[in-house]
């Protein structure tokens, strides 16, 4: 409500097992990152470490940044807003990031640039996934290639120029195809099919900012923004929605006014990155 963005989260596939995987993004309006869908899309595997002078930026799976204190080789840190997060390992070796919610914990062994990519999920039991990288193009741009699981299964991944195009998941007795996507003209993520759950469509506007988006299921949501790139209201052609979005930042508050005619304040203050 603070920021304006228009978020969208979808699931992309959903694997159980002694260790679950899953894969969803995450688009928001004004973010900069790019995952594997392509810009103004997080996503799990995408998750990563970035070193900064004594400090390192883990970026979780919906593209929020937490910083880490880490001026020395032999790191073990604790993130100041997010407590259950553990930082350890060492800066020239590997780096790995406890969850003390989900105790599962994620290592970073794949240097990519200034970036150390997603190398591993491991539980308290032993059970793992690993994350493996190619370099098509010999220039050191990584990207993820296979995913293996201790289940016994693997997933394949295959690009449109860098662009995730699909996922396939392999045993000894099977092949599927879990996930298909398609990009517009502008490398933005235009169509994207999922096996378990659905086929959506998006349009962008030039800054990336969604206007429209609609599925399988006659879902036809349409988004208006103002020049600041906040959402200033939310339609559908049935009428289900018919919302507005009103901004203050003097007094910082943003006013929701919804298809009801109910009206709800929210108020905010500012602060720094987490």
């Amino acid at each position: 409500m603070a920021t304006g963005d228009f978020l969208q989260q979808w699931p992309m596939l959903s694997l159980p097992g002694t260790l679950p995987l899953s894969l969803t993004r995450t688009y928001r309006s004004t973010e900069n990152f790019a995952g594997l869908f392509g810009p103004k899309w997080s996503d799990d595997w995408s998750q990563h470490l970035k070193r900064e002078g004594e400090a390192t930026h883990f970026t979780d799976a919906d593209g929020v940044v937490y910083t880490f204190h880490t001026p020395d080789e032999n790191v073990f840190s604790v993130n100041l807003h997010a407590g259950h997060y553990l930082l350890f390992g060492s800066l020239t070796g590997g780096l790995h990031l406890f969850d003390r919610q989900t105790q599962l914990t994620r290592s970073f062994e794949q240097p990519a640039g200034d970036k150390r990519l997603l190398s591993a999920i491991r539980d308290r039991h032993h059970n793992h996934i690993t994350f493996h990288y190619d370099d098509p193009f010999g220039e050191q741009q990584y990207r993820l290639s296979q995913i293996i699981h201790s289940d016994g299964y693997r997933l394949l991944l295959d690009y449109d120029q860098n662009r995730l195009a699909s996922v396939e998941y392999r045993t000894e007795s099977l092949r599927q195809t879990l996930v298909t996507c398609q990009y517009n003209a502008q490398h933005y993520l235009a169509e994207c099919h999922s096996f378990q759950f659905s086929h959506l469509w998006h349009e962008y506007d030039p800054r990336g900012a969604m206007p429209r988006w609609h599925d399988t299921d006659s879902t036809d949501m349409s988004m208006e923004y103002d020049n600041r790139g906040r959402v200033v209201s939310v339609s559908t052609p049935q009428g289900y929605w018919q919302d507005r979005f009103l901004y203050d930042d003097v007094n910082k508050v943003t006013t929701y006014l919804d298809a009801e005619g109910g009206c709800t304040r929210y108020w905010y203050r500012l602060c720094k990155n987490p």
